[in-house]
Parts: structure tokens; C-alpha cells; sequence
């Protein structure tokens, strides 16, 4: 269709109660996997997506049709998230709780929106019921962080004559100084590290764009002495490393920190996220202290 010499090219618009394409959840799932990863979408997007379609079966069963699902449907599967989808996350069966948080509902629905804007855009709805459920109101807390001489006691507890303790001390110092996420971070290789810049390049990002973050002095030094270690035990790419020479996981990480730290005698839950959000507050303070002493 030409129009002011224009070409437009548009998408055929489904009316509300116009006959649509049958596909029940399963086949709704693989189809919006196949045009976000055509997309390119990150893996970990993509993860959400399966999350969100998986929930939707156990909720509804394989063979629901897409176009059966009614405002109600969609409500009572929002109540379920809430209050009695099973939290899988514990270890312990005896304190795994019922129902997802809120912020986690909130990113469902955020997920599934988008899902079924596509379903209607290809033709399988002839409308987006879950355009109108809105998100899930809740109290929000103050994030917590660490302290200075929090910090100071954390990497006092490391004994870095060991591998596997001097690569956990040189991780947090690289999370600390990049304010990366543990799992971006882990995936750092040699080759992103430019020393004489002081700076590391983030490839595996979210949005498929490269990301240079400067470093300190110290944490500069710290990863080359790391890559050094590494390269007399290992060959790998990549900076931070098992005991027998594989790229380092979140949770293996995680564990092997919650071991170190248990009896540091902090009352925080130290996590790797915990040290971005202390990293944002300090970055933040150092900004308003230069903003403050130039007037």
C-alpha cells in the first residue's frame, strides 16, 4: 500500500471476536521461544520466558488453548503466583514457602504481556487479556549494604595463599569496583581485561552491547596476579576458575563464599548482589562528595 509516496507495510489487525489461529500453551511457548531467540534475545531472557510459559502449563495443563484463556483465567492464574505456586528455591522441603513474591509476580506479568502481544500480533488472539491485570502494589524495603568496615572484615577472612579463596577475594574485588552481576562477571576473559587502561569490557551483556567499566589500581593488579596463578595450573579463557580448571559458576561461587563468611560475624545475608548495591552507594557518595567541595 503506497501512501504520501510512502510503502506501508502492516500487519493485519485481528477484531475482538474475529475467528483465530488454534494453538494450545505448549505450541504457544515454542513459537514465542523461536521469535525471541530469532531476535536475539539474551539466554537469560530467554530462561524468563520458559519460566513464564512452564508456569502457565503446570497452572493450565499442556493442552489449554491460548484463545480459551479468559480475564478470569488470568486472574486466578496472577492469585496461584501469589499465594500457592511452591517455591522450589529452598533445599529443605520444611521451609520452602508458598507463592513467588511480589516483584517476581510483577516481572511475570511484564513477561506474559509481551508474550500475548505477539500472540495477538500473529494472529493467535484477538485480544490481550493480561493488558489488563495490573501490577501487584507492595511495601518496598531499603536495600541493604555493607559498610566500610564491613568490607574490610569480609576480605580479612580470606586466606589467599589458597587458589580458590585469592580467586573469590579478587571476584568480589572485581564486583565491587564494576558494579557487574555475578554472572556477566564470571563469564570475563583474559582478553577483556586492558591493564594499561585500567578497564574491563563486559561481552556477555543483556542487551548483546559490549560495556567498559574502569577498574582500580589494586583491582587491576589483583586480576593479574589471578590470570598469572591461573595460566601455571590452567588453560582456560576465562579469569575466574574452578579448583580443576572450569569456568566458575554462580552457585559455586555462592557456596564457596557463604563457607569463607560464615563466621565473620557479620548479620547480613552476603551475597554477590549485595556488593553491587553497596558499589552503587559508594559510587553515589564519591559523585555527591565531588559535586559538594566544587562550589
Amino acid at each position: 500500500m503506497f501512501k504520501g509516496g510512502c510503502l506501508f507495510l502492516c500487519a493485519k489487525r485481528i477484531r475482538k471476536g474475529a475467528k483465530v489461529n488454534q494453538i494450545n500453551l505448549k505450541e504457544a511457548k515454542e513459537k514465542i521461544i523461536k521469535i525471541k531467540t530469532l531476535e536475539g534475545m539474551a539466554q537469560s531472557t530467554l530462561n524468563q520466558y520458559n519460566l513464564v510459559f512452564n508456569d502457565l502449563i503446570t497452572f493450565f495443563e499442556n493442552n489449554k488453548q491460548v484463545s480459551d484463556i479468559t480475564l478470569n483465567d488470568a486472574r486466578d492464574f496472577i492469585n496461584w503466583l501469589l499465594h500457592e505456586k511452591s517455591d522450589t528455591s529452598s533445599r529443605f522441603k520444611q521451609v520452602a514457602r508458598k507463592g513467588v513474591k511480589p516483584s517476581s509476580v510483577n516481572n511475570y506479568l511484564q513477561k506474559t504481556r509481551a508474550a500475548f502481544n505477539i500472540l495477538k500480533r500473529e494472529g493467535v488472539l484477538s485480544e490481550n487479556l493480561f493488558n489488563e491485570i495490573r501490577n501487584v502494589k507492595f511495601q518496598k524495603h531499603k536495600v541493604e549494604t555493607l559498610s566500610v568496615e564491613e568490607i574490610k572484615r569480609i576480605f580479612n577472612a580470606f586466606n589467599k595463599s589458597y587458589y580458590a579463596q585469592f580467586r573469590s577475594y579478587v571476584l568480589l574485588h572485581t564486583l565491587l569496583d564494576t558494579l557487574g552481576r555475578v554472572d556477566k562477571t564470571l563469564h570475563l576473559k583474559k582478553q577483556d581485561v586492558d591493564f594499561d587502561k585500567r578497564s574491563v569490557t563486559f561481552q556477555n551483556t543483556k542487551s548483546k552491547k559490549f560495556r567498559i567499566v574502569p577498574i582500580s589500581r589494586k583491582t587491576a593488579r589483583l586480576l593479574q596476579e589471578l590470570i598469572v596463578d591461573s595460566d601455571d595450573l590452567f588453560n582456560s579463557e576465562y579469569i575466574f576458575l574452578t579448583n580443576d580448571g572450569k569456568r566458575l559458576c554462580p552457585s559455586t561461587f555462592r557456596a564457596h563464599l557463604e563457607k569463607i563468611l560464615k563466621n565473620v560475624g557479620i548479620n547480613k545475608r552476603i551475597h554477590p548482589h549485595l556488593w553491587r548495591h553497596t558499589g552503587s552507594e559508594m559510587f553515589l557518595r564519591q559523585l555527591i562528595y565531588v559535586y559538594s567541595n566544587s562550589y
